[in-house]
């Protein structure tokens, strides 16, 4: 039973995918356009025209229900876009040494001072870093046999 529910979960979320993308289309962007001008010309074939209670309350119904079922739908697509770049980044803040990994996977669900307290603490780790390599010196030496080693008041000659 828990298979199925997975793979009906796993399709469905397929199937939203699929939706959001053919609806973030031009093609449906033109149908969409396409459907306004048709009532907008509708308007003027029907008794009444702009002042048709039931022509305007059946294209009101629609446009309701339909935005109603899209709110959901984008919202669906937005959290799972957010996980999945939730999930890279904590991917490439764990890679980066000196960060703290306990802290900083599921962060997004801890409370906005947590948050905060981590930012604060990943800009000084950051800030420390920086600081490290303006101190490194590049020496002369590197490559050179001990021997032959120069000093600073060495001119090479």
């Amino acid at each position: 039973m828990p298979y199925d529910r997975h793979r009906m979960h796993h399709k469905a979320s397929h199937a939203i995918s699929n939706t959001t993308t053919w609806l973030g289309s031009f093609t449906a962007i033109c149908i969409a356009v396409a459907v306004v001008v048709m009532w907008a010309v509708g308007l003027l074939l029907v008794k009444g025209g702009l002042f048709n209670a039931h022509y305007e309350m059946l294209i009101t119904s629609i446009t309701t229900l339909i935005t109603f079922v899209m709110v959901f739908i984008i919202q669906s697509t937005q959290n799972r876009e957010s996980r999945a770049m939730q999930t890279k980044l904590d991917a490439l803040l764990i890679a980066k040494q000196g960060l703290d990994e306990g802290k900083l996977l599921g962060l997004e669900d801890r409370p906005d001072t947590a948050i905060k307290g981590v930012q604060s603490g990943v800009h000084e780790a950051e800030r420390k870093e920086a600081e490290e390599r303006a101190r490194l010196v590049i020496s002369a030496n590197v490559g050179v046999r001990p021997s032959e080693h120069r000093t600073e008041g060495d001119s090479g000659a």
